[in-house]
């Protein structure tokens, strides 16, 4: 291999992945601990209000209705572009619903159940598009669906990496809020905090964080439930000034452990590289069955 074809690979291929590996790990795992804290509940993940299921919608439009191509006069996109434009769209769209409801109800009980009816809704067009589709195009919406960190180029991963370490240190600026709303709503109104403004505020980062990963990864499951419960336990501790640095470390670890596991079929040369949502779930589903279990 010469050093021209050796630099191509490092600095095009291996150097994105790794980035965007970094961004996925910190954003997901951030925005699971911010959902489980809002939330109140401790199986809450980014996935859970919708977001990852407007990003499906849109993938598919793209790759099912769209056939990965959009023409128009003399502009014409496809392929990855459109796909993650789209992608993003549809999870815009769905952070954008979600925030206007943040504003009207005042139950976060309520704000989960709209969420979850959102989901269904999204769940149940992507369904019909997989009915109608042809079997190419159902096949690729079924791998963009099992997520990949390979594709992104360099500048988009880099700017996805600086845009979960902003959300972070934002995040840190948040901390108080996040543990007073951690001894539930009443105990964040008695001190003092605005419940629908801080709540809309954290909604947004969590939210705009699960659209950027999963419009140009795909949807990475376990990752934002099984992270924050690991830094929990590991950490002995639910002050979000040192859950939020724990995230951000044990996320960015996870998935960049979890990207170097799928590379090794095509290393040993017994297969190509496995999806990331293939390893995912193998390593976060132990982590909430045994809070389940623990916890009885």
């Amino acid at each position: 291999m010469d050093a021209d074809t050796a630099r191509y690979i490092l600095l095009e291929l291996r150097l994105p992945a790794l980035l965007m590996a970094l961004a996925a790990g910190i954003g997901l795992s951030l925005s699971g601990l911010v959902m489980q804290t809002v939330m109140g509940n401790p199986l809450a993940d980014p996935s859970l209000l919708g977001v990852s299921a407007g990003a499906s919608l849109g993938s598919g439009i793209a790759l099912m209705v769209m056939g990965g191509s959009l023409t128009g006069g003399q502009l014409s996109t496809g392929g990855f572009a459109l796909t993650v434009g789209l992608a993003l769209a549809g999870a815009l769209i769905v952070t954008g619903i979600l925030v206007l409801c943040s504003g009207i109800v005042r139950q976060r009980t309520t704000l989960l159940l709209v969420g979850v009816m959102l989901s269904f809704m999204i769940s149940s067009i992507v369904g019909t598009l997989n009915y109608f589709a042809s079997a190419d195009a159902l096949k690729s919406f079924v791998v963009w669906g099992l997520g990949s960190l390979s594709g992104v180029v360099r500048s988009w991963a880099l700017l996805s990496l600086c845009i979960s370490l902003a959300s972070g240190l934002l995040l840190l600026l948040l901390q108080r809020p996040l543990d007073a709303l951690l001894l539930g709503e009443t105990h964040a109104t008695t001190v003092g905090y605005s419940l629908r403004r801080t709540r809309t505020v954290l909604l947004c980062v969590a939210s705009l964080l699960t659209a950027l990963i999963t419009a140009l990864c795909g949807p990475i499951a376990f990752v934002g439930l099984a992270v924050p419960h690991a830094v929990r336990l590991l950490w002995r501790t639910s002050q979000h000034g040192t859950l939020i640095p724990a995230c951000t470390l044990l996320g960015a670890l996870v998935l960049v452990g979890c990207h170097l596991l799928c590379q090794l079929p095509a290393l040993w040369g017994v297969g190509s590289i496995l999806p990331i949502n293939v390893l995912t779930p193998l390593l976060g589903a132990p982590v909430v069955m045994g809070i389940l279990l623990s916890r009885k």
